[in-house]
């Protein structure tokens, strides 16, 4: 009886998806006989899709409302030499970490490893 259940399930299952197959067929239909009309009726898509549209027209009442200026940034100068020293220290500091770190802990780990397993 199971037997008859399952393949009753399977045969529901291939109608849906024969049913699918079909929609999406008529769909690619369709879209290609959309495409084939543009095509004819010499629409370049490319020009389409290259102009520019005309800015909005901005209202009266949000023309008459001042702009706050953007405050700008103090520029701090630095000297090259402040800027190497802390380019070298961070340069220093990653070598440290990736070059001895790194490694340590994957030594210790291999150890850990073939010792437990």
């Amino acid at each position: 009886m199971s037997k008859n259940i399952d393949s009753d399930r399977l045969i529901s299952y291939l109608a849906d998806l024969k049913k699918k197959i079909n929609e999406l067929e008529a769909r690619l239909q369709n879209q290609e006989q959309r495409l084939g009309q543009l095509e004819r009726s010499g629409v370049n898509l490319q020009n389409i899709m290259e102009e520019k549209q005309p800015p909005p027209e901005i209202s009266p009442e949000l023309q008459s409302v001042p702009a706050s200026p953007i405050p700008e940034e103090p520029e701090i100068a630095l000297s090259s030499k402040e800027v190497s020293a802390s380019d070298s220290r961070e340069t220093d500091l990653e070598q440290k970490i990736g070059g001895k770190w790194f490694a340590r802990i994957g030594i210790t780990a291999l150890i850990l490893g073939i010792d437990f397993f």
